[in-house]
Parts: structure tokens; sequence; C-alpha cells
């Protein structure tokens, strides 16, 4: 990291930490200030086992940042009475990559294309973490639907790709996702519930709200704290196969239109003004006030 900061020129900049994990490095960085910034709740990640450490290394950087900024408002209620400067700053959404494929009218990809609709999508990593329980249940209960998954299998989805409604299509670079999620008629969200879901705030909520599309989602704090008007949330099979059957009877361009304005002004240009702003009127008060 220092022979970066020598080759581009960078002196003491402001070191911007999102994950624990480094923390003994991030505190010998030369450095004018630092904000660390919590995309999840680290320690309750399913796949962790080295807990305690990276529970020791996360409080390490809260204490030393001068600003602290959590993506869910579970996590800044959690982390708010223990310092000053603590700020929800929830995800944001690259609305212009999604917005071209909108205003794209060439032909969908074509593994996409050969499948028929009604189309029930999902993108991202497939692996232990997605509910493919409530996904067998709906591809099941659903058999004229068609079940589209894209994304890198990471875990055992057989019983899944053996119906003949669903269709894995593999992983797809970033550039590409907007146009595969444009022809999905409903999408999905479906993680285990677990501490980790229930303090997240993903990212993929408000992707799929810039396509306009119908989104049904596990339960997930943030989403029902801030997005319930626009996402279905289930619990079970039933629910879901129901919600699918509801979000593509109701579906229309009033709601697609209604559930792109609502995540229109998620901009990750504007978050970085509100972080800056946030971490700016941090130092200040901590200069004023004195070591």
């Amino acid at each position: 990291m220092r022979y970066a900061y020598r080759r581009l020129g960078i002196r003491n900049p402001i070191v911007f930490a999102s994950i624990p994990s480094y923390a003994e490095v991030i505190l010998r960085l030369p450095r004018d200030g630092m904000i660390y910034y919590y995309s999840d709740k680290y320690d309750s990640h399913r796949n962790i086992t080295a807990r305690d450490e990276i529970r020791r290394r996360d409080r390490i950087l809260f204490d030393a940042a001068d600003a602290v900024f959590c993506v869910s408002r579970e996590i800044h209620a959690e982390l708010a009475p223990r310092r000053p400067h603590v700020y929800y700053l929830p995800h944001a959404v690259d609305a212009p990559h999604f917005a071209a494929a909108l205003a794209d009218s060439g032909p969908e990809p074509a593994d996409l294309a050969a499948i028929p609709h009604p189309r029930v999508g999902y993108y991202g990593s497939l692996g232990d973490g997605v509910d493919r329980a409530l996904i067998l249940h709906a591809a099941r209960a659903l058999p004229d639907h068609q079940f589209v998954l894209v994304g890198k299998v990471l875990a055992d989805y057989s019983e899944i790709a053996a119906l003949p409604n669903t269709h894995f299509l593999g992983m797809k670079p970033y550039a590409d996702i907007p146009r595969y999620g444009k022809g999905f008629d409903v999408a999905l969200q479906l993680f285990i519930p677990n501490e980790w879901t229930y303090n997240c705030s993903p990212l993929k909520t408000k992707e799929y709200l810039s396509l306009g599309l119908p989104v049904i989602s596990c339960p997930i704090r943030e989403i029902e704290m801030e997005l319930a008007d626009v996402v279905s949330g289930v619990s079970d099979g039933p629910q879901l196969v129901a919600a699918i059957e509801r979000e593509l009877a109701t579906d229309g361009p009033q709601k697609r239109e209604l559930r792109r304005r609502r995540v229109a002004d998620d901009s990750w240009d504007a978050r970085i003004q509100t972080l800056l702003t946030a971490y700016r009127e941090a130092r200040r008060q901590t200069t004023a006030n004195g070591p």
C-alpha cells in the first residue's frame, strides 16, 4: 500500500475502510482521516470461523475512525449509542447503468431469449445462503412459470436444476446484468433467514427496482422499514407462490414507473456527497472539542 501511495502520488488521504480484516494494516497507513463503512454485520456471516478475531479488528476500526457509516437502520441502531459520529447511509444504485438497459431496444441475450414467459428471475451468487427450498417449492408449484437463475453456482442446486422449468445461465459480466434483469417478469431475493440477512441492506433490491421489476424478498429488516411499499415480503413456499402470482397479475406500466422513481434519487454520487459532508462535520466537531 505504501508503494502504491508513492507510485500514485498519494499523500495523507482519507482512508475508506469497509472490511475489518485489514484493521492493523489500515492503522499503519499514512492518512489525514478515516471513514469506516459497515456494509454488513460482519461478525454474523455464516462462513466466519474466527468470529472473535473479526470482532476485535472491527472494534479497532470502529474506535479509530473519524466517522462511521452504517448501511442499515438495524446496524445503526446498535452502534450509534456507542460513540459520536455514527451515521445511517443506505446503499445506492448505479441507476444510469440500469437505465441504459431499459432504453436499449436491441435483442435480448440469446440464452435468455430462448426462455418463454413468465420468467421468475434471480441474479447473483448461487451459494448456500440462497434459500433453495423456497425456489424448489415455487418451481414445482408453478410448472408453467420459468425460473431463471443467473450467477455462479457455488453449492448443490441439482434438485432445482432437474426441473424442466428451471434455467441456470451461469455467471455474467456486470455490464450485461441489466440486460438479463430487464427480461425478468418478477425478481427474487431469497436468502436463508439469519442474523446476517436480518441486518443486511441488499444492493440487489435497488437494482431490481431501478429496472421497474416486481421484487419478492425474504424477511430483511431494512426492506421492511424502507421499501415495503414496493417489495413483497415472504417467509415460506406458499407465500412465495402466492406473491409470484399476485405480482404477475397486478404488474403494469404505472407500477413499474413507481418502482423506478422510488430509487431514482439513490445514486452513488449523492451518497458520496452525504458521506463527505457528515465526515467533514465530524472532523470539525472533533477539532473544536480538542483531543
